[in-house]
């Protein structure tokens, strides 16, 4: 989804900066989150439409690839620009979202972290799940003396047996969404347990509630990297990087 989103976001910058005279974003029937059940063009599925320009005159379109060009070369505050500008979640998921944030997460500091774990070894080295208790461990002593106890740990994972290892040692303090979650080592992604829709719909909540974080620690991934677009002004701890 991320990828896509980065594409979108370039072609948004080349239409401000007037190297295209139109653009609109129709992913068609294609796509990990294309569901026929929702029908065709999967963005519409999960954010407003958008075309922009004078589509009836420009009739020339061009994909462009050059969503790994923009996070290698943007600032998080070019990014957020854009994104305020272009790209508007539905108002449905804005309310799933803000529903779960004030009945699970509102009035504390809120630790988000983010795990992603199954095929990004491919990508990306491995950490261990002891490096992010390490790193939740330091985050919460430092609360001591303004938050006391009053601190939450919100998990998003693709790996299932991340999300248990963080509530076996955490407890209570750990909050997540319920949605699907890989088992076998095999990307949720690919080879979902529920519709294409809803793993498109758990991902993209999982990014905007990151990004509602107090301070974000992450492993790489492109999910909470857009984290940080969503919210330029997020405190992050990297563990671990793409190669």
């Amino acid at each position: 989804m991320f990828a896509s989103l980065g594409d979108v976001v370039s072609l948004m910058n080349d239409y401000e900066n007037k190297n295209v005279a139109c653009a609109i974003v129709d992913f068609g029937n294609t796509g990990l989150y294309y569901d026929k059940n929702k029908g065709p063009n999967w963005w519409q599925y999960y954010f407003e439409p958008l075309e922009i320009g004078d589509i009836d005159k420009d009739r020339t379109f061009e994909f462009r690839d050059n969503g790994r060009y923009y996070e290698e070369n943007f600032s998080r505050e070019q990014f957020y620009a854009l994104i305020k500008k272009y790209v508007h979640i539905k108002p449905e998921l804005q309310s799933k979202i803000e529903q779960f944030f004030q009945e699970n997460l509102a009035g504390s500091y809120v630790i988000g972290v983010h795990y992603r774990g199954t095929d990004k070894v491919n990508e990306a080295s491995r950490i261990k799940y002891e490096t992010v208790k390490k790193a939740i461990d330091e985050q919460i002593h430092g609360l001591k003396n303004k938050y006391g106890s009053n601190y939450k740990v919100f998990v998003a994972t693709d790996e299932g047996g991340f999300l248990a290892y963080m509530e076996n040692v955490f407890g209570d303090k750990i909050y997540a969404q319920t949605i699907d979650r890989s088992t076998d080592g095999k990307p949720i992604h690919s080879n979902p347990k529920g519709t294409p829709y809803e793993s498109g719909e758990g991902a993209l909540l999982d990014c905007i509630l990151l990004s509602k974080a107090s301070i974000l620690i992450r492993t790489s991934s492109n999910l909470s990297r857009w984290s940080t677009y969503f919210n330029p002004d997020i405190p992050v701890i990297e563990l671990g990087g793409r190669w």
